[in-house]
């Protein structure tokens, strides 16, 4: 089981967890995934930036099942994973 930490970067849960996109957009809301930092800000930093009780956040995160989080980042035929839909280029 892979585990969840601080220093795990938000847009890397999406690719650890099943169902990470419903945690995160809980705790931090839909803006999330569009926001650049998602690449490179670690959850330590978007919980205190957020006032997010990160034990909480890291407690949910952990408690789901491994594998590759499918989110939509766009429309409905841009669904697929959230690293392969973020590193897709437009024509």
């Amino acid at each position: 089981m892979a585990e969840i930490t601080g220093d795990t970067l938000i847009g890397e849960v999406f690719s650890i967890k099943k169902g990470a996109d419903e945690v995160i957009q809980k705790y931090m809301g839909k803006g999330c995934f569009t926001c650049p930092a998602i690449t490179t800000e670690p959850l330590s930093m978007a919980s205190s930036i957020h006032g997010i009780d990160l034990d909480a956040l890291l407690g949910e995160l952990n408690a789901l099942e491994d594998g590759v989080t499918e989110i939509s980042l766009g429309p409905p035929e841009r669904k697929g994973s959230f690293l392969s839909n973020l590193l897709k280029k437009d024509p």
